[in-house]
């Protein structure tokens, strides 16, 4: 018996020893990235100055670099050789959120860079930092003097910033312009702009929420070679999916190819500079406004979507009540905005965008306040846009009727308020009051609640001098 359980006991450890073995053999999981997306765009101007319209006819397109970048997933960042990108940029910017911030190098502080003469992108990264590697994408561009090619990795399948109202998504891109040169005796030089947008804990006394992306800039200048010249930049940061640590761009920069590769490159780096050229009759207002208006179909994000696009025209009275309209009202308010506000963005008519705005909001509430059953807190704001003549639906209704844009609408209020001075209510004159103060045209020394004679004289004067941009002559 003693014997037969020695024997089990042997062949259960011959069975652990050739099944250790056997998982020791086993090839590890291929290191694969699918959750980020190489895209490029050109425009005029330089890093630091953005987009610049006007200036198309001074590009020389016959004269273009020929710009080759390949992106690269990296399980490890394992970088020590190359020189931090920190300790040679001329500047940093940073921005969290919408606001600005003080630069920290939070994000760009522990990214590197080296240059190379006519490198190899594979064995160069595999030298610079060993670890296994996965392609993302390539791209090519043609770079003329006077312009900017930008490559941008974007990660697509992790949760995006929400603090803008709308996503921003995180992401690493490279931007490369040629500038003057500062140096004598050249002509030239590039210069190189990595900007990352991630989360990032700016101080040890500031936890920053993941969710709250900081956009940092690092920006450097670098001679500009007549031979092949490549770079390779390496950045912390993470894709969704399998374990990794970093990012890396492998650009190559020579003069201009004769390949029909590189004129393709030609015909798009044209073709972004007249798509820009083309949206520059809409000023910056308009910048991010299609997209929200497709989004009014989406009903989730149709109330930011509506706040986004009130607050860009400044639309006071569409923006509050898409705060605080219920969904069904939102979707009539959307309808007609989606309807009437393209023609406008388009023409870049900030005034009429505005106004369209402001009356699908009105419109949509004059139904409900002729029932009697709007809700108090969409009452209590068509009385603060509206002051009295608010309160009460057929003067609604003769305003909106008697008025084709926000300049109208405004002349009739003013007007309607100081009738409504004279009103038997209290109360009424009150609220008149309250609004023809809060817009600079109460009359000098009217008191809301004094006698008969107070009020009519104060109003007598006003009548013979009446406050700027005041339309009182109706007033009786």
């Amino acid at each position: 018996m003693f014997g037969r359980l020695r024997f089990f006991v042997l062949l259960s450890l011959i069975g652990s020893l050739s099944s250790a073995c056997s998982t020791s053999n086993r090839q590890p999981p291929p290191f694969e990235i699918h959750s980020a997306q190489a895209i490029s765009t050109h425009h005029l101007g330089t890093p630091l100055s953005g987009p610049v319209i006007g200036k198309e006819s001074t590009i020389v397109l016959a004269d273009s670099l020929d710009i080759h970048i390949t992106w690269f997933s990296l399980e490890k960042f394992n970088c020590r050789d190359l020189p931090l990108v920190a300790s040679e940029a001329t500047l940093v910017t940073a921005k969290l959120a919408d606001q600005a911030v003080l630069p920290s190098t939070a994000l760009t502080g522990n990214a590197r860079i080296g240059w190379f003469k006519s490198a190899d992108a594979n064995e160069t990264l595999l030298h610079a930092n060993p670890s296994r590697y996965f392609q993302i994408g390539q791209s090519r561009s043609a770079l003329p003097f006077g312009a900017t090619a930008s490559f941008r990795i974007i990660e697509t399948g992790g949760a995006a910033d929400q603090t803008l109202g709308h996503p921003e998504p995180r992401y690493v891109e490279l931007a490369i312009a040629r500038i003057p040169s500062a140096s004598p005796g050249k002509d030239e030089d590039l210069q190189i702009a990595l900007g990352i947008e991630d989360s990032a804990s700016l101080s040890d006394s500031h936890d920053w929420p993941a969710s709250v992306y900081q956009h940092e800039t690092a920006l450097l200048d670098h001679p500009l070679k007549s031979n092949a010249t490549s770079l390779l930049v390496i950045v912390p940061f993470a894709f969704v999916g399998p374990f990794n640590q970093a990012v890396a761009a492998f650009v190559t920069i020579s003069p201009a190819g004769k390949d029909p590769a590189f004129q393709k490159a030609l015909a798009r780096c044209k073709s972004d500079f007249d798509a820009r050229a083309s949206a520059s009759a809409n000023p910056l207002w308009t910048l991010g406004l299609l997209r929200a208006l497709r989004e009014l179909d989406d009903s989730p994000r149709r109330r930011a979507a509506l706040v986004y696009l009130a607050d860009q025209g400044g639309a006071s009275l569409c923006q509050d009540v898409a705060m605080l309209a219920n969904d069904a009202l939102l979707q009539t308010i959307a309808l007609s905005v989606k309807q009437d506000a393209p023609t406008a963005i388009s023409d870049g008519n900030q005034e009429q965008y505005a106004w369209i705005l402001d009356r699908s909001a009105i419109a949509a509430m004059q139904p409900l306040l002729t029932k009697a059953t709007l809700p108090p807190e969409l009452f209590t704001v068509l009385t603060e846009h509206f002051g009295e003549p608010g309160r009460h639906a057929a003067a609604v209704d003769e305003i909106m009727h008697g008025s084709s844009n926000g300049h109208e609408l405004q002349q009739r209020l003013i007007s309607e308020n100081y009738i409504y001075l004279e009103d038997s209510s209290p109360a009424a004159r009150v609220r008149a009051f309250e609004w023809l103060t809060a817009q600079k045209l109460a009359p000098a020394g009217f008191d809301p609640l004094g006698s008969p004679k107070q009020r009519r004289q104060a109003l007598d004067q006003a009548l013979s001098n009446p406050p700027a941009g005041a339309p009182i002559g109706g007033a009786q």
